[in-house]
């Protein structure tokens, strides 16, 4: 009998060393799929992040383009602008410079006076 109680004390042993290893084999297995999904998630997560980041940029590049469409249409007004005052300016001018033709008369009658006395006297 006291080998029957051995053998199955040694049985028992056994079946718990095994038990053991299976749930370290168990535990082990069980890291690696937390690993892997780990992994999963932050293989998702990057790929997130990358996403978030190629919006950001797009948005960054629209703004950007947005920007340059509204300084360009600003220098085009301003430019206009600067061409019509510059025809405005030219045409007073051109229009104080051209005297009534009465006045234009008396001027060169005056000037041709002026300039004949001398000469006759």
């Amino acid at each position: 009998m006291d080998e029957k109680n051995q053998q199955g004390g040694t049985e028992a042993k056994e079946m718990d060393e095994k038990n053991q290893q299976g749930s370290t084999e168990t535990k082990e297995m069980n890291r690696e799929l937390e690993q892997y999904g780990d992994a999963e998630d932050r293989e998702e997560e990057e790929a997130l992040e990358r996403e978030r980041q190629r919006l950001r940029e797009e948005r960054k590049a629209r703004r950007k383009q947005k920007e340059a469409v509204k300084k360009a249409a600003q220098r085009r007004r301003l430019f206009l602008l600067l061409l019509f005052l510059c025809v405005v300016f030219v045409v007073l001018f051109l229009f104080l410079r051209k005297e009534s033709p009465a006045q234009r008369g008396e001027e060169k009658t005056s000037n041709s006076v002026a300039e004949r006395a001398p000469i006759e006297a």
